[in-house]
Protein backbone atom coordinates (compact mmCIF):
# COMPACT_ATOMS: atom_id res chain seq x y z
CA UNK A 1 0.00 0.00 0.00
CA UNK A 2 1.63 3.58 -0.94
CA UNK A 3 0.71 5.67 2.38
CA UNK A 4 2.76 9.04 2.81
CA UNK A 5 1.73 9.20 6.31
CA UNK A 6 3.35 6.09 8.15
CA UNK A 7 6.70 7.31 8.39
CA UNK A 8 9.17 10.21 6.89
CA UNK A 9 9.57 9.00 3.49
CA UNK A 10 13.23 10.48 1.17
CA UNK A 11 11.77 13.03 -1.21
CA UNK A 12 12.99 13.29 -4.55
CA UNK A 13 12.29 16.90 -6.63
CA UNK A 14 12.61 16.48 -10.43
CA UNK A 15 13.45 20.16 -11.81
CA UNK A 16 13.17 19.96 -15.72
CA UNK A 17 11.07 22.48 -18.47
CA UNK A 18 10.30 19.10 -20.62
CA UNK A 19 7.59 17.47 -19.34
CA UNK A 20 8.25 13.89 -21.08
CA UNK A 21 11.28 14.23 -18.75
CA UNK A 22 9.59 14.99 -15.73
CA UNK A 23 6.97 12.61 -16.43
CA UNK A 24 8.91 9.81 -17.28
CA UNK A 25 11.31 10.15 -13.69
CA UNK A 26 8.17 10.81 -11.72
CA UNK A 27 6.59 7.78 -12.46
CA UNK A 28 10.36 5.70 -12.42
CA UNK A 29 11.04 7.67 -9.01
CA UNK A 30 7.50 6.98 -7.81
CA UNK A 31 7.19 4.24 -5.23
CA UNK A 32 5.80 3.79 -1.94
CA UNK A 33 9.47 4.16 0.10
CA UNK A 34 9.69 7.63 -2.03
CA UNK A 35 7.58 10.95 -2.80
CA UNK A 36 8.15 12.06 -5.57
CA UNK A 37 7.12 16.09 -6.56
CA UNK A 38 8.18 17.95 -10.24
CA UNK A 39 8.59 21.48 -10.94
CA UNK A 40 8.79 23.09 -14.70
CA UNK A 41 11.43 25.63 -13.97
CA UNK A 42 14.49 26.58 -11.97
CA UNK A 43 12.06 29.29 -10.17
CA UNK A 44 8.90 27.20 -8.89
CA UNK A 45 11.43 24.46 -7.51
CA UNK A 46 13.08 27.54 -5.53
CA UNK A 47 9.03 28.63 -4.56
CA UNK A 48 8.85 25.04 -3.26
CA UNK A 49 11.89 24.51 -1.40
CA UNK A 50 10.77 27.60 0.53
CA UNK A 51 7.90 24.76 1.68
CA UNK A 52 10.69 22.00 2.78
CA UNK A 53 13.52 20.53 1.51
CA UNK A 54 14.35 17.47 -0.67
CA UNK A 55 16.26 15.04 0.06
CA UNK A 56 18.07 14.67 -3.62
CA UNK A 57 16.91 16.87 -6.40
CA UNK A 58 17.40 16.10 -10.50
CA UNK A 59 18.19 19.15 -12.02
CA UNK A 60 18.29 19.41 -15.77
CA UNK A 61 20.86 22.10 -16.53
CA UNK A 62 19.68 23.64 -19.73
CA UNK A 63 16.31 24.72 -19.18
CA UNK A 64 14.93 28.85 -20.12
CA UNK A 65 14.72 31.72 -17.70
CA UNK A 66 16.81 30.56 -15.13
CA UNK A 67 19.22 27.70 -16.29
CA UNK A 68 20.35 25.07 -14.16
CA UNK A 69 23.69 26.38 -13.14
CA UNK A 70 22.14 29.54 -11.55
CA UNK A 71 19.79 27.06 -9.63
CA UNK A 72 22.66 25.31 -8.10
CA UNK A 73 23.59 28.87 -7.42
CA UNK A 74 20.94 29.70 -5.87
CA UNK A 75 20.60 26.38 -3.97
CA UNK A 76 23.88 26.70 -2.12
CA UNK A 77 22.82 30.63 -1.32
CA UNK A 78 19.67 28.90 0.41
CA UNK A 79 21.69 26.49 2.60
CA UNK A 80 20.29 23.13 0.84
CA UNK A 81 22.47 19.77 1.71
CA UNK A 82 20.34 17.29 -0.14
CA UNK A 83 22.03 15.37 -2.81
CA UNK A 84 21.92 16.92 -6.43
CA UNK A 85 22.02 14.93 -9.73
CA UNK A 86 22.63 17.07 -12.73
CA UNK A 87 20.57 16.09 -15.76
CA UNK A 88 22.60 17.02 -19.13
CA UNK A 89 22.90 16.30 -22.57
CA UNK A 90 26.09 18.81 -22.64
CA UNK A 91 29.60 18.52 -23.01
CA UNK A 92 30.47 18.43 -18.84
CA UNK A 93 34.17 18.02 -19.67
CA UNK A 94 34.89 21.57 -17.74
CA UNK A 95 31.86 21.13 -15.17
CA UNK A 96 33.16 20.34 -11.48
CA UNK A 97 31.13 17.68 -9.80
CA UNK A 98 31.99 19.82 -6.50
CA UNK A 99 28.48 20.82 -6.16
CA UNK A 100 26.83 17.76 -7.26
CA UNK A 101 26.56 13.92 -6.44
CA UNK A 102 26.28 12.79 -10.12
CA UNK A 103 26.09 13.78 -13.02
CA UNK A 104 23.38 11.79 -16.01
CA UNK A 105 23.90 12.39 -19.37
CA UNK A 106 21.07 12.57 -21.95
CA UNK A 107 19.86 10.08 -23.42
CA UNK A 108 19.92 8.38 -20.19
CA UNK A 109 18.97 4.96 -19.54
CA UNK A 110 15.84 4.90 -17.31
CA UNK A 111 17.44 2.09 -14.87
CA UNK A 112 20.38 3.82 -14.34
CA UNK A 113 18.12 7.04 -12.93
CA UNK A 114 16.58 4.61 -11.00
CA UNK A 115 19.95 2.88 -9.65
CA UNK A 116 21.11 6.35 -9.18
CA UNK A 117 18.39 7.33 -6.49
CA UNK A 118 18.46 4.65 -5.15
CA UNK A 119 21.91 4.42 -4.26
CA UNK A 120 22.57 8.18 -3.36
CA UNK A 121 19.20 7.77 -0.90
CA UNK A 122 20.98 4.72 0.65
CA UNK A 123 18.22 2.16 -0.46
CA UNK A 124 18.18 -1.45 -1.48
CA UNK A 125 16.26 -1.74 -4.68
CA UNK A 126 15.86 -5.28 -4.59
CA UNK A 127 13.02 -4.16 -1.33
CA UNK A 128 11.31 -1.42 -3.11
CA UNK A 129 7.81 -1.83 -3.59
CA UNK A 130 7.00 -0.07 -6.75
CA UNK A 131 3.12 1.40 -6.67
CA UNK A 132 1.54 1.59 -9.85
Amino acid sequence: MCSDHDHKKPEVLIIDDQPGVRMLLAEAFRSDTTIVKAASSGDMALEMLKKGHPDIIFLDLKMPKKDGTEVLDDLKAAGFTGKIVVITGMDTLGFELGDVDYILHKPFDIAEAVGVLYSLLGLNLNNINMCS
